[in-house]
């Protein structure tokens, strides 16, 4: 259901003319984020705390992803709203989440935007991107990198959003070919719902191998 009024219309045209957002209606789009958010039953601490371990873990892996703020704001759609396809059914809720992101129009929000958000949702759990998928095929090249690499740091996120802990203590380090994550002495070193699958998609990604310490 769209969401719209004067002053939404005006700033989605800002953003289709422009293709930014500016930062005075960040708090605007945020806000928006969250009532989408709510509506499909995604406002909860988890996803809270994935959020923010996804904006962190950004932060700190800026040296290797190499992308900016307009990117961060995909990133932070995709984890907030990366389990509303739970609404919808349980079964492959990642791509449910993925529809519903898709379609569902934020003002401030382009439909670009929307749909790198989609794909990065999409694909923070079980199987990576395949060219074999014609969404993420039909992307040029530069877009599937960004959906690569946000998507790789969503799945972190969300394995350390499920330990119930806060980012305040996260520490991480880069290496040559590595990359260590750290949270605290009373933090388990290492989250049970990060799969193989997750971290050898880390490293496809990245080129390093990712370690909790």
């Amino acid at each position: 259901i769209p969401m719209t009024s004067t002053k939404y219309l005006l700033l989605q045209d800002f953003i289709d003319k422009t293709g930014g957002v500016p930062d005075r209606f960040e708090e605007q789009i945020h806000s928006l984020i969250m009532h989408t958010a709510a509506r499909y039953r995604c406002d909860n601490d988890y996803c809270e705390r994935t959020t923010q371990f996804a904006e962190v873990l950004f932060d700190k892996l800026e040296k290797l992803h190499g992308l900016g703020h307009a990117e961060l704001l995909i990133l932070k759609i995709a984890a907030r709203l990366h389990k509303a396809g739970l609404f919808i059914n349980n079964q492959s809720y990642h791509e449910h989440s993925g529809y519903i992101i898709r379609n569902t129009e934020i003002p401030g929000i382009s439909v670009e935007q929307r749909r790198l958000a989609a794909l990065v949702a999409r694909y923070h759990r079980k199987e990576p991107p395949q060219l074999l998928q014609a969404e993420y095929a039909a992307l040029p090249v530069r877009d599937r990198e960004v959906v690569n690499k946000l998507a790789a740091i969503l799945r972190i996120a969300c394995a350390l959003g499920a330990l119930a802990a806060t980012p305040g203590n996260l520490r991480v380090k880069i290496e040559p070919g590595q990359v260590t994550i750290r949270l605290g002495d009373d933090i388990a070193c290492f989250p049970e719902t990060m799969t193989d699958m997750d971290t050898a998609y880390f490293r496809s990604v990245y080129a390093c191998r990712i370690h909790f310490a």
